[in-house]
């Protein structure tokens, strides 16, 4: 397994609504990053990707070569 690819996932609190943690972790050596975000809407998902790509520039498609992320409806609210 070579390194850069990730998993993404929202923890949302008990009712849904409000802030969530957007975390991407990274499958072989299981690094993390964690965003807290105003909500779970799908705007704020791309507005953190966005950063990353912004933080990383040129190494981004190096660092983040596949994100997954699991197959719930949480990101697409």
């Amino acid at each position: 397994s070579e390194y850069g690819h990730w998993e993404g996932d929202l923890v949302v609190g008990k009712d849904g609504k409000g802030a969530a943690l957007l975390t991407f972790t990274e499958r072989k050596t299981r690094e993390e990053i964690i965003f807290k975000i105003p909500s779970k809407h799908a705007v704020n998902v791309a507005k953190s990707i966005d950063k990353l790509e912004r933080k990383y520039k040129a190494e981004f498609k190096d660092k983040f070569k596949t994100i997954y992320r699991r197959s719930d409806r949480q990101w697409t609210r």
